[in-house]
């Protein structure tokens, strides 16, 4: 009973595509929205230096719990602007992760 290749290609095929098919009809709807990308998630402590960036292609990390604090301040701000962020702590090297 190993992995299959085969299933794992389909079942990451059909779970971009659904991603993908969802952000689009979002983008195209008259619903206000805001999409947050998180880098690479890891553990730890909130850092409040948690960031979004808007229209930059930029890769790195972010402990889930700094990236929980990001997506409440946000909600707490009632604003959605229809823009899809990265969401990273641009002081969390990869050796911290």
């Amino acid at each position: 009973m190993g992995y299959d290749v085969r299933t794992g290609k389909k079942s990451f095929r059909t779970f971009s595509t659904g991603k993908v098919s969802g952000r689009s009809r979002l983008q195209t709807s008259t619903l206000n929205y805001e999409i947050l990308r998180p880098g690479g998630l890891v553990n730890g402590a909130v850092t409040g230096t948690g960031k979004c960036f808007y229209q930059q292609e930029i890769h790195g990390y972010i402990h889930r719990t700094e990236l929980a604090s990001v997506i409440m301040q946000k909600i707490s701000t009632a604003t959605l602007d229809n823009c899809v962020y990265i969401v990273i702590d641009p002081g969390l090297l990869p050796a911290d992760k």
